[in-house]
């Protein structure tokens, strides 16, 4: 078949002996490449399957669409769900031919593989190798066995399948990593990626930095940024170009400029692009705002940005203007309500600039005469600055999210209005949309207010002002140990305040979770910072981690949350009723059911019992382990984080792309419609529901979005967020290596999380960091013994321990440490009908013996020669920072069963 421009273009599974002769030295350099630089024999043939092909395949259900996800500890392995549902084995893609030059995260067309093409699943391996029927591989293939595929049932075996379409390059085409010349080529260089998902790239020699091949080894400390550009049909590799030297790697500076570019993060600043910044100007001026020039910086930072104005069209500093007044217009105060009178504060982080949420409480009668409570929730009113064909407005959509590092913010919006204007900054009048209820003592919602609004905070608090109101109700504070009040308001109305919410807001989340909230109470891991020393002793502009601490969310956290929340659900009905198709809402789906019912069986053979019956059950099961000391230092954390792994995420979608009002639920706050409103300084899809909401008050006029751009903002909207979630997570391992660098490691007690035969994975709960440990890594193993001890045990860990088990301050990675064994137990009994009942005879048995025989050498050895690991187990683990990285290991330090750790260990380690 000859190559057409139609679509779809992938290779066949077949081989064929030679390849084309044209650019024949290329495809050796291809062939002659691998991770170890040795040369493979992998050799294809190219086959061209029309869009039309696949189409009518996926229709007949010949073929089938999802999202390829590549095993980064094994990278041969490639999964795509299954398509008969969550509760079967999702597909298996084994190999760089069958993964068809798809990269993790794309959206691909796969075809299933005969049967005898098939894999054993790893859950029955060892009942099948105990019969004789295969050979003790990594896996299973059915047709190793003659006569084998009617023998083993589907639910036992995990289908294999193809790729033969790429549909959607959702993968990130931009990498980083190192560079490296190859020997056996003049024509390219090797890119090594740093994340092993991604293939090594042949870049041109042309590309290559001045001196590399004279002096490669210069050039191996640096993080370069490449860019994947084409991969040819019957090529190992694919080929690139190289974009930018980031750094030394290793660096705090560099590894955040590698996190933001291949994230795409825009981090390029409004007020320095005239085209986007001077309509907005013009706008703010036509509402009242007035500009002054900028105070000139120092000479040098000037030159550096007439340095940037000369290559990219920037503005100076000189030309930069800023806010320097701005008085409401007298017509806002015709038709919004004014909150000016009444006692308005914010609560935020210490360090906050942008401060979308203000709150208030009073005492008030109905018309009736009933004592009650009026709460108001004031949010900036972004969208009266930015109308919707602003350029800015688009920056905004593009960005879709403020992005938080530890170190410093990257705002969705420009500073004028983030900073200035839209901020509720205290002792400023600010336009707001509000949100007020009338509450009874029980906070029974009796009426509702929604519009637009001015106010005035009074002060600004942070958390920990809130919590020491909550915590010290009775406390008189001084003026000092609060922020500044304005407008004469005294201390002792903001301290009523904080504690009548607190009051109302503990009533509305009883009743949240009562109605089947979920409590997702995971630590965050936070940092306190320094600037660096340079190398002449001078401070730099670079932070550097000083010390580290878990941050635990606290009541003051709680009343903020519980009224944003109430908020968001008010609108979110309000956009429905009135926009019906063309409301913009969040949902969170049902938890993935195969991975939640892994769970339930898992934590039941640990005794721990759970129900899944329903979000209110489950959240109600769990909250059981958190009122129990011992447990809530060790298992409820642990199953805070299984029950996330069981999630998917939260998701903004548009009304009209789904079927109806049953697709919007969510299931982690347990309610039928819920949005988000309550940020837009720092969230685009809160500014579409302002603009949304604004309409269906009469405000404005609609502003015609159609289901297709709303279906656009809300898909964008959920990249970005994605993005901006995996920086801060990156950014913070990047934070915690470096402490680790700083300090030679450190010492931490964990929690198992999950079992394999290699390895496990285990959560470290002073820091809320999941880490796997490899066994063939620990130098004080003499054998491991992987599978059940009885025939309703859980998969358990018995490791053998050597002389080393004494030197317990620091167990270090040894390169040359020798082979271990790893022994496979068995893990299932069950026997299949078609069988029948193989162990009849051994009925009346203990399980031990009904099992089947553990090796001599387990039952020989004693408590203080061996550990025991189940999921659940308190480890103490040495975490040591990877040489000339922020990267970080983890590794065992053994406690033999003889003095096994327990919850007073963990207890013991969180109060250090």
């Amino acid at each position: 078949m000859n190559k057409t421009s139609n679509q779809y273009k992938m290779e066949s599974l077949k081989i064929e002996t030679k390849y084309k002769r044209k650019n024949r030295k290329e495809k050796d350099e291809c062939l002659n490449n691998n991770k170890n630089n040795k040369k493979i024999a992998i050799i294809i043939i190219i086959i061209i399957i029309l869009e039309e092909q696949i189409k009518e395949g996926l229709e007949n259900g010949t073929i089938f669409q999802g999202t390829l996800r590549v095993n980064q500890r094994n990278t041969e392995q490639c999964f795509v769900d299954n398509p008969e549902g969550e509760g079967h084995n999702e597909l298996l893609i084994l190999g760089a031919k069958d993964r068809n030059r798809a990269l993790h995260g794309d959206l691909v067309a796969v075809k299933l593989k005969s049967k005898e093409f098939w894999f054993l699943h790893e859950a029955y391996r060892a009942k099948y190798k105990l019969s004789s029927r295969f050979p003790f591989a990594k896996y299973h293939q059915i047709s190793d066995v003659e006569d084998c595929c009617n023998i083993v049932p589907e639910k036992h075996l995990i289908k294999s399948a193809q790729v033969v379409a790429v549909l959607e390059k959702i993968a990130n085409r931009r990498v980083v990593g190192h560079i490296k010349p190859m020997l056996s080529s003049t024509a390219h260089f090797l890119f090594l990626p740093s994340d092993s998902r991604v293939p090594r790239i042949l870049i041109p020699i042309k590309r290559a930095p001045t001196g590399f091949y004279s002096r490669p080894q210069d050039f191996e400390k640096f993080l370069y940024l490449a860019q994947l550009t084409d991969w040819e049909e019957d090529c190992i590799n694919p080929r690139g170009k190289l974009l930018d030297n980031l750094g030394e790697g290793g660096e705090i500076g560099a590894e955040h400029k590698a996190l933001l570019r291949i994230n795409y993060i825009d981090e390029r600043e409004y007020e320095s692009f005239k085209d986007v910044i001077d309509p907005l100007k013009k706008y703010l001026k036509k509402v009242g705002v007035k500009f002054g020039k900028k105070v000139k910086e120092n000479k040098s930072e000037k030159e550096k940005l007439e340095g940037d104005n000369k290559k990219e069209g920037n503005l100076t500093h000189s030309d930069l203007e800023v806010v320097v007044d701005w008085e409401i217009h007298p017509d806002e105060f015709a038709y919004r309500r004014d909150f000016r009178n009444e006692t308005i504060f914010t609560i935020d982080p210490l360090t906050a600039r942008d401060l979308d949420d203000a709150l208030h409480i009073k005492r008030v009668k109905t018309a009736n005469g009933q004592n009650c409570w009026e709460v108001g929730v004031h949010i900036a009113d972004v969208s009266y600055f930015l109308p919707k064909d602003l350029e800015a407005s688009k920056w905004a959509c593009s960005r879709g999210t403020t992005v938080y590092l530890v170190h410093k913010a990257i705002p969705m919006l420009p500073s004028m209005l983030c900073e200035n204007l839209c901020s509720l900054n205290p002792g400023e009048e600010r336009l707001t949309f509000s949100i007020v209820w009338t509450m009874d003592d029980d906070a029974n919602i009796l009426s509702k207010w929604i519009g637009r609004s001015i106010i005035r905070s009074c002060t600004k608090l942070a958390y920990e002002h809130a919590q020491e109101i909550i915590e010290n109700p009775r406390k008189q504070f001084a003026g000092e140990e609060l922020p500044k009040v304005h407008f004469g308001i005294k201390i002792r109305h903001i301290k009523e305040s904080v504690l009548n919410l607190y009051s109302i807001t503990k009533k509305l989340k009883a009743r949240r979770f009562e109605r089947g909230g979920l409590k997702f109470d995971l630590p965050k891991l936070r940092f306190d910072l320094e600037k660096s020393l340079g190398e002449t002793g001078n401070l730099t502009e670079e932070w550097r981690p000083r010390g580290l601490r878990l941050e635990q969310r606290k009541d003051s956290n709680f009343l903020v949350e519980e009224l944003m929340l109430l908020a968001n659900m008010e609108v979110a009905k309000r956009l429905h009723e009135h926009f019906k198709d063309r409301a913009m809402l969040r949902r969170h789906p049902y938890p993935k059911k195969k991975e939640l019912k892994n769970m339930i069986e898992k934590c039941f053979k640990l005794g721990i019992k759970l129900d899944p019956t329903s979000s209110k059950s489950l959240g109600e099961s769990i909250e059981e382990f958190n009122k129990i000391e011992q447990y809530a230092y060790t298992i409820a954390p642990a199953l805070n984080q299984l029950l996330i792994k069981c999630m998917y995420w939260a998701q903004y979608f548009c009304t009209g792309e789904v079927d109806g009002p049953s697709d919007f639920y969510h299931y982690g706050l347990g309610v039928d419609f819920y949005t988000h409103f309550t940020s837009p300084i720092r969230r685009y899809p809160d500014i579409i529901v302002h603009r949304l909401l604004a309409a269906s008050l009469k405000y404005t006029p609609d502003p015609i979005y159609s289901v297709n751009e709303l279906k656009g903002i809300a898909s964008r909207a959920n990249t970005t967020k994605a993005c901006a979630k995996m920086c801060f997570e990156n950014s913070c391992d990047i934070f915690f290596g470096a402490f680790l660098k700083q300090n030679g490691g450190l010492t931490a007690v964990g929690i198992v999380m999950a079992i394999f035969d290699e390895c496990f994975d285990v959560l470290l709960i002073k820091y809320g960091i999941v880490r796997r440990v490899y066994l063939k890594k620990q130098t004080f193993l003499e054998r491991i013994y992987h599978g059940k001890l009885t025939k309703n045990g859980p998969i358990t860990l018995v490791l053998w321990l050597n002389e080393q088990v004494n030197n317990k301050e620091k167990i270090d990675e040894d390169e040359n440490c020798k082979e271990i064994v790893i022994v496979e137990g068995i893990e299932e009994s069950e026997v299949e009908e078609e069988k029948g009942k193989e162990n009849k005879g051994e009925e009346g048995k203990d399980d031990d013996e009904i099992f089947g025989e553990v090796p001599e050498w387990l039952r020989n050895l004693k408590l203080e020669e061996k550990q025991t690991l189940n999921c659940m187990s308190v480890v103490r683990i040495r975490l040591n920072n990877i040489k000339n990285t922020v990267k970080y290991e983890a590794n065992l330090i053994p406690t033999p069963d003889s003095s096994p750790l327990s919850w007073i260990d963990a207890k013991q380690h969180m109060d250090e």
